[in-house]
């Protein structure tokens, strides 16, 4: 993996998975390092006690704010491997769209480097 992408993910993940407070600055690095996105899978990020109203379940606790936490939803895009930045950037504009009010955020299942 390129230095630089994987410094990248080391200073910004919030979790074991591949979520960022930045989802964009990941995209770019991603591919300004050549890397592409194979699919992405969808959590939400929730009030804790408000997880019953969340279209996912379990996940991972915010460190910064122990209220919230990353609620991993059913929700998967695959095949996204020959997408472009701008076409992927798009596409989680729209899906982030389509499910509000609800606050999804993308992880990144699986990456090409």
């Amino acid at each position: 993996m390129d230095q630089k992408l994987e410094a990248f993910i080391n200073d910004n993940r919030v979790c074991s998975d591949l979520i960022f407070r930045d989802w964009r600055a990941f995209l770019n690095t991603l591919f300004a390092c050549g890397g592409a996105v194979g699919e992405i899978l969808w959590f939400e990020y929730v009030a804790i006690d408000s997880q019953g109203e969340s279209l996912g379940g379990g996940g991972y606790v915010d460190p910064s704010d122990s209220g919230y936490m990353w609620a991993e939803t059913m929700i998967l895009d695959e095949n996204l491997g020959d997408k472009s930045l701008l076409e992927i950037t798009k596409h989680i504009e729209l899906t982030i769209e389509s499910y509000l009010p609800h606050k999804l955020v993308p992880c990144f299942w699986e990456v090409k480097v």
